[in-house]
């Protein structure tokens, strides 16, 4: 994987690349499920919204 993707030339490895996925991963699901629910507390409906 190391070739393929140039970690090292990126000063990077497969774990950090791995945590960084699973953050962003993480971060865009409660973004999806919260962002509708904050914004229906200004009266609009949840389904309009998503």
């Amino acid at each position: 994987m190391d070739k393929f993707f140039k970690l090292k030339e990126n000063g990077t490895t497969v774990s950090r690349e791995i945590v960084a996925g699973l953050t962003t991963f993480f971060a865009m699901s409660y973004i999806l499920f919260v962002n509708p629910a904050i914004l229906s507390q200004t009266g609009r409906q949840i389904v309009k919204l998503v």
